[in-house]
């Protein structure tokens, strides 16, 4: 399942972080999800200990060095059992919870005002609307649709549910990635702890966090994507 992105590239000008930004925005693009993977587990686990290590240079206390990966094999029937688990499992929200304050603490450290880069984004004249990566609203921008536009209706009602709820916390991963790079422009990709978890869903494996230590990562098999 693959589709465009909703994104006007050509209204933007990100300046200094304009490689790190477009190459985001590219690999994001390219993601063919729920398929069954192309590479080894072994890969995908050392993807999800790349984003954990980079995580730890900026937030150690949130992100252990230690984890216990386990593997998870299926249909879409299982893949919306993982996602009904993982919204039960309130103890720990991975998305809300550590991702989202690595991301808080990486703009106070830099004193970065997402409200006041955002309207230099535009290329002078472009309009507003929801091709544009963000969107002035009060005092404040709210993101764009930024995409890419995929049809879940076309899966079924309880499919089609959990697939978008998983793609929109993914969705929101390269958000995160990419505010990343405008707060540092100049900062290579590699120190970019978000951008290994784009790559792993790219891989085809898609990570469920229950605890700062346990992860399972799913798959589909291949008779059943």
């Amino acid at each position: 399942m693959k589709g465009p992105l909703n994104l006007d590239r050509a209204r933007h000008n990100f300046g200094v972080a304009a490689p790190a930004v477009l190459q985001i925005l590219a690999e994001w693009e390219a993601i063919d999800w729920f398929v069954p993977p192309q590479v080894s587990g072994s890969i995908a686990e050392s993807l999800l200990h790349e984003h954990q290590s980079v995580a730890r240079l900026h937030l150690r206390e949130q992100f252990s060095g230690r984890l216990t990966i386990r593997h998870r094999t299926g249909g879409w029937s299982d893949f919306v059992a993982s996602c009904a688990e993982v919204r039960r499992h309130t103890e720990y929200d991975w998305k809300l919870g550590p991702l989202k304050d690595l991301l808080f603490r990486h703009r106070e450290r830099h004193q970065f005002s997402l409200a006041e880069l955002a309207p230099k984004l535009l290329v002078p004249g472009a309009a507003y609307d929801d091709r544009c990566l963000f969107i002035p609203f009060r005092n404040t921008v709210v993101w764009g649709h930024i995409g890419p536009l995929l049809d879940f209706r076309s899966l079924g009602s309880t499919v089609a549910e959990a697939a978008e709820f998983y793609f929109m916390y993914a969705r929101g991963d390269t958000m995160q990635s990419i505010e990343w790079q405008l707060v540092e422009p100049s900062a290579p990709v590699s120190l970019n702890p978000f951008l290994p978890l784009l790559r792993l869903y790219a891989s085809g494996y898609y990570p469920f966090a229950y605890s700062p230590t346990e992860f399972t990562l799913f798959r589909f098999a291949a008779s059943d994507s």
